[in-house]
């Protein structure tokens, strides 16, 4: 649509396809007008290219920096608000631009630690309970083992030495009755003590007060008592029975044949659990031969030791023909 001023221009006739001169100033206007606004917008462009760089360089910013509310504010607005920025960021001086970064690159690694101490603290907890439960077991194990030691040498006393009655006793410092745990009762413990007593005699001895003999009687109790407790496949005892008086020696001569005993030849009443035990000796005595199956000779020429295989006969002669030069040695 054209509106035609009679003052600016001249009504002609128009040709069809032509365009009159007011719709080309239009045209021109337009075209001013449309290079100004692409102007204006590649100058927005790079100044938001500028801006973006220099965020950039600033690095992380706050979350208040992107509210919301300024988007309502016109470009005089921004710009002013930039330039005051500007004008403190130059009274601050030297400023690291990487602050915020590293701050939030340090609360990652805290966080990161925190985390993993917690982990630690935990696996100690752990740990420290299971050593605790593994130190309860133990004492209750170490107790329990005591008691079966005891109760066993008890009775061993009393097979090897008739009429006598024998006691291990663990020593406590102080004694704490109403302990209901087994690490209360270990802790007052500091050791074991032997009381025994033989045939005849009124009063109770300890380990310091008893002769030789006695003592090798009290050693080879506990070695049973033990064996009971925990059966080991063969034992080699060396001249046991040579402080031993002939009771005491056929005594240790049962009990040796009797641990000796397969399952099947124990008697009635025994530890149908318990394992044959094979027992080697050296000795000079006869209790000891009577009681084996099984006899070795060993003889001493040149410097040089021979061991044969001889009978029951044979070793009761050699121990007959020992005891003899002894007893001659003796006499004169």
């Amino acid at each position: 649509m054209c509106v035609v001023h009679q003052a600016n221009c001249a009504v002609e006739p128009l040709k069809h396809g032509s365009v009159g001169p007011c719709a080309r100033q239009q045209q021109a206007d337009e075209a001013k007008e449309l290079d100004k606004l692409l102007s204006r917008k590649s100058m927005l462009q790079q100044k938001q290219s500028e801006f973006a760089d220099c965020i950039r360089k600033l690095g992380s910013l706050p979350k208040d920096a992107f509210d919301e509310s300024r988007r309502t504010l016109s470009s005089k607005q921004l710009m002013d608000q930039i330039d005051k920025c500007h004008q403190e960021l130059q009274k601050l001086g030297h400023v690291n631009k990487k602050a915020l970064d590293q701050y939030a690159n340090f609360n990652e690694q805290r966080d990161r630690l925190l985390e993993r101490q917690t982990e630690l603290d935990d696996a100690e907890s752990s740990i420290k309970t299971l050593i605790d439960s593994l130190d309860l077991k133990k004492d209750e194990a170490m107790e329990r083992t005591f008691k079966g030691v005891a109760k066993h040498f008890t009775e061993v006393f009393r097979e090897l030495v008739p009429g006598g009655t024998g006691k291990l006793i663990m020593k406590s410092a102080a004694p704490d009755e109403n302990a209901a745990d087994a690490a209360s009762r270990m802790s007052t413990y500091q050791g074991i003590t032997i009381k025994v007593q033989f045939v005849g005699g009124a009063d109770t001895y300890t380990m310091q007060q008893l002769s030789g003999g006695q003592k090798t009687m009290v050693a080879l109790c506990l070695i049973f008592a033990i064996q009971r407790c925990d059966p080991a496949p063969f034992y080699i005892f060396d001249e046991i029975d040579a402080n031993l008086d002939a009771a005491h020696r056929a005594s240790l001569a049962k009990m040796i044949e009797r641990q000796a005993a397969e399952p099947e030849e124990q008697p009635e009443g025994s530890d149908a659990q318990r394992q044959a035990t094979q027992f080697i000796t050296t000795t000079f005595r006869p209790e000891l031969i009577h009681a084996g199956d099984q006899f070795y000779g060993v003889t001493h020429r040149n410097k040089a030791s021979t061991i044969k295989t001889i009978d029951k006969a044979e070793a009761l002669r050699i121990i007959t023909e020992d005891q003899s030069r002894a007893k001659q040695h003796v006499d004169k």
